[in-house]
């Protein structure tokens, strides 16, 4: 009985780490999407008003720091589709329009973002 106490354990502390990868992941992946929308010179609109990409990065941040509170997300596409998509009050979708391009759903500008920053530098 007490030979299972460590292996319980071993098995806990493995589960967490695993866990803890992804959420690293995640965060990184996330970081990056927040800091290329602050810098990308694109306009983001929310509830019908536009933005520039520093205000939409802080807003969509502090959307983040709440769901995080609040169980969280598991990848940056989690992240999207809960965060970066549309209000959470209105349920209106969000626009990016970057120069010279039409305005699309911020899910497709971040989900096309996505491999661009998973790559680095």
């Amino acid at each position: 009985m007490f030979f299972l106490a460590p292996i319980a354990a071993l098995a806990l502390s493995l589960s967490f780490a695993a866990d803890s990868t992804d959420s690293v992941r995640a965060r990184r992946d996330v970081d990056s999407l927040l800091s290329r929308l602050r810098t990308s010179g694109c306009r983001f609109q929310r509830n019908g008003l536009w933005y520039d990409g520093a205000t939409a990065a802080d807003h969509l941040s502090r959307k983040r720091k709440y769901l995080v509170a609040h169980g969280g997300y598991v990848s940056a596409e989690d992240f999207i589709a809960k965060v970066g998509a549309k209000s959470s009050l209105t349920g209106r979708p969000y626009l990016v329009q970057c120069p010279d391009h039409p305005a699309e759903p911020s899910a497709d500008w971040l989900r096309a973002k996505l491999p661009v920053v998973r790559k680095g530098p």
